[in-house]
């Protein structure tokens, strides 16, 4: 019996134009159909056999749908991801993210961190929203007050710098545009 990879090889340019006709470029095509070919493989060696119509007969049907099955999937997931063009973002020049320029001796900060204080007051027991104002209170208290290096911070509570760093910046922009 010949390898299922030599029979499908032997259509490879009609697997191709079958994965151009739902709308994608030559080359996007062959990354499909190679991706195929790695499917079909695996899964004939798992269902004994199971895409021949005889030894030397391939389920057309079943490829196509394969492929088409593939392109789909990969247009869904796509379609998930947000692409953000990086020329529209400023980045940070310096190495560390520094919070020395916020002021803390203003009455808005106080305003804030009342606020807050009021707000884990109002949740009675342990809730979610306890538990995220206590974080947010936490990372102000780090950072803002205590100076804490963000670097530093993220590997002793192990959370992502990201995640402390925009959390930080929420609250600036909190404090500064609501109180």
């Amino acid at each position: 019996m010949r390898n299922i990879l030599d029979i499908l090889s032997e259509k490879h340019i009609m697997w191709i134009k079958y994965v151009m006709s739902f709308g994608c470029q030559k080359d996007v095509a062959e990354d499909y159909v190679q991706e195929m070919y790695i499917k079909l493989y695996d899964y004939n060696n798992r269902k004994e056999n199971d895409l021949m119509y005889n030894e030397s007969e391939i389920n057309y049907y079943f490829v196509y749908v394969t492929l088409k099955n593939m392109y789909y999937d990969n247009i869904r997931t796509s379609s998930k991801i947000i692409k953000v063009e990086l020329e529209d973002y400023d980045f940070i020049d310096d190495e560390e993210y520094s919070e020395d320029e916020f002021n803390l001796k203003n009455e808005k900060v106080i305003c804030w961190v009342q606020f807050i204080d009021n707000q884990i007051e109002i949740n009675k027991g342990y809730t979610e929203a306890k538990a995220q104002l206590y974080y947010i209170k936490s990372l102000f208290q780090y950072v803002l007050v205590e100076k804490q290096n963000v670097t530093e911070l993220s590997k002793k509570l192990k959370i992502s710098y990201w995640s402390i760093r925009n959390t930080i910046n929420i609250i600036k922009r909190q404090i500064r545009d609501e109180f």
